[in-house]
């Protein structure tokens, strides 16, 4: 009985296959063996530099809000700007916008990666906040985000203590116009749970890019947001209105989310600004997905307050009192030292009365002693002619405070003369105290 065949069952080959079968194996034997040490010595070189490479976890770091947040409420939370991460021995630092990097090697990368966790030591100002296990995704190489309490349990926050340089700090000049436009807080919604949105402003057919005060005034790239959370942006990030010298400020803000397949579709949501606007004034604009923004228009220059020891206590308070007001703060130290009074107020040349008007009632209500008021002053240390500094003067050190009679009435001067007729007698500090009175028959004696 003849043998049946066997039927063939070898299976097709692969697109691979058929390549190595067509070329590689009609090859020479040296070009064969040439090839596969090659491909030997191509993969040993991956796999070395894969087991020495880096790995890079990162992370969102926030704290939490005490008090009122600029949306409103009691419960938000802002960026935690310039902590130390502690991962064992090593220290990462978060940056202006909360993102930390943790930069392993792939060996400890690999050890850690079946829990998935790793605890993390939480620093500010070289106290410790928290240390607690946080977990991070396997496929994303991203950490959970963290929210850390304002202030750890049982302890308080250290003094904030005010360093003496040698070299005054120099503050590059703000762009033209009178004024910017800060963002100071955002509750997104209707996006994904978590997004880095980029922000501009559309104003007379051009676009303006979000600036970040605390970075060098540089472009601010993306916001790190998580949906239906409240998050305070403090006072840092703004657009500058180059072209705007009047107020309501007219145009369109859009935030953007980077989405869909190779990112080809994005999340996009429009804002309108007001028409209703205030100098100074903490306003809420809803997007057309139900996001909400603060914002705020202040004044294009910083008010340059020098660090003294008798503002320290005055702080927490002076900062929000002049932003209420359309003025952000730099604070700078001072070449008279720390030790001194804040006793002078100096405008610059394009500084007009109804801007000093305000300052002066800041100066009533936060009961700062000051003894002169040098209007349209010619600054020598800067050419800014919008350049606004609060310091001290050692012309003043024996002269009385401005009256409070003296001050309410510059701040009902309606007209620039009549500021100027007020405050001529305080523009200099030629007022001597009762005790410098009393010694002033005898003076010709010392």
């Amino acid at each position: 009985m003849a043998e049946q065949a066997q039927p063939d069952v070898r299976q097709p080959l692969s697109f691979v296959g058929k390549f190595i079968d067509k070329y590689y194996l009609r090859q020479r034997p040296w070009v064969q063996s040439t090839t596969f040490m090659a491909f030997v010595v191509l993969f040993a070189y991956g796999f070395i530099n894969l087991l020495s490479g880096n790995y890079v976890l990162k992370g969102n770091l926030y704290v939490k809000k005490l008090g009122e947040c600029s949306q409103g409420t009691n419960s938000c939370s802002s960026y935690a700007k310039y902590y130390d991460v502690r991962w064992g021995t090593r220290e990462f630092v978060s940056n202006s916008k909360g993102e930390y990097y943790i930069n392993i090697g792939y060996p400890e990368y690999l050890s850690v990666l079946p829990g998935a966790t790793h605890e993390l030591t939480f620093i500010k100002d070289e106290q410790v906040i928290a240390t607690q296990s946080v977990k991070f995704s396997r496929s994303g190489s991203e950490f959970v985000d963290v929210t850390l309490p304002s202030n750890p349990p049982g302890t308080t926050p250290p003094p904030k203590l005010e360093s003496l340089k040698l070299v005054p700090t120099v503050w590059a000049d703000m762009p033209s116009g009178n004024y910017r436009l800060l963002v100071q807080g955002i509750r997104f919604s209707g996006g994904p749970q978590k997004a880095d949105a980029s922000m501009e402003l559309s104003l007379d057919d051009s676009s303006i890019a979000l600036r970040d005060h605390l970075h060098g005034d540089m472009p601010s790239g993306h916001i790190p947001l998580v949906t239906n959370q409240d998050l305070d942006l403090d006072s840092s990030f703004y657009f500058p209105l180059p072209s705007v010298n009047s107020l309501p400020v007219r145009g369109t803000i859009r935030l953007t989310v980077p989405g869909g397949f190779f990112q080809f579709s994005n999340f996009d949501e429009r804002f309108s600004l007001p028409t209703q606007q205030t100098l100074g004034q903490s306003l809420q604009v809803t997007g057309m997905r139900g996001s909400i923004l603060s914002i705020r228009v202040v004044l294009s220059s910083d008010v340059k307050v020098f660090k003294k020891s008798d503002l320290v206590g005055k702080r927490e308070q002076l900062e929000p009192d002049l932003l209420n007001q359309g003025f952000l703060v730099q604070w700078t130290d001072s070449p008279q030292g720390f030790i001194r009074e804040t006793d002078a107020l100096w405008t610059g040349q394009a500084v007009p009365f109804d801007i000093v008007q305000k300052l002066i009632k800041v100066v009533i209500d936060q009961d700062i002693p000051i003894k002169k008021i040098e209007y349209q002053y010619r600054f020598v240390s800067t050419p800014n002619v919008d350049e606004i500094q609060f310091g001290y003067s050692a012309s003043c050190l024996n002269s009385a405070p401005i009256s409070k009679p003296t001050l309410q009435n510059a701040l009902a001067a309606r007209t620039d003369a009549e500021f100027k007729n007020v405050i001529a007698p305080v523009s200099t500090c030629s007022v001597a105290t009762a005790k410098s009175r009393r010694r002033a028959p005898n003076a010709s004696n010392r």
